[in-house]
């Protein structure tokens, strides 16, 4: 780790027990009563850019980007249809959270290069459905 609370970078940060990988950050007051953070994070899976917001009222997070690689997904979801690839690419230009709950979201999450690389003996259609599911959700 380098640096200080106000700006700096470490190679592999924990939080919550979680590995999280490479972390760049640098906290400024961007009015008189908020503070921001400019955050990027980094890890074999995913990539994040991003700017938290903490106001006397709520916490909100601004111009978040980046990528989510299928292997990361793919432990939460319920996909028994083969194994995929790809990745998602995030756009979320505001995220306002009331008491750590997001309450308001305005932005995009698009999947990029998504492949069934190995399908179980199935037919393809009910796949495909399962897949647009998951999706749309």
């Amino acid at each position: 780790m380098s640096g200080s609370l106000v700006k700096g970078s470490a190679q592999h940060v924990k939080y919550l027990g979680m590995d999280i990988g490479q972390v760049n950050w640098l906290l400024y007051p961007s009015s008189y009563n908020e503070i921001t953070l400019d955050l990027k994070l980094k890890d074999e899976l995913y990539d994040f850019n991003g700017k938290y917001i903490k106001t006397a009222s709520s916490d909100l997070l601004n111009d978040v980007s980046g990528t989510i690689d299928w292997a990361l997904i793919d432990k939460f979801i319920n996909f028994n249809h083969g194994e995929m690839s790809g990745y998602l690419k995030l756009d979320f230009s505001h995220i306002e959270f009331k008491n750590r709950v997001p309450e308001r979201i305005i932005g995009k999450i698009v999947t990029k290069e998504l492949k069934l690389l190995k399908p179980i003996k199935e037919t393809l259609v009910k796949s495909k459905w399962c897949l647009l599911q998951i999706i749309h959700k």
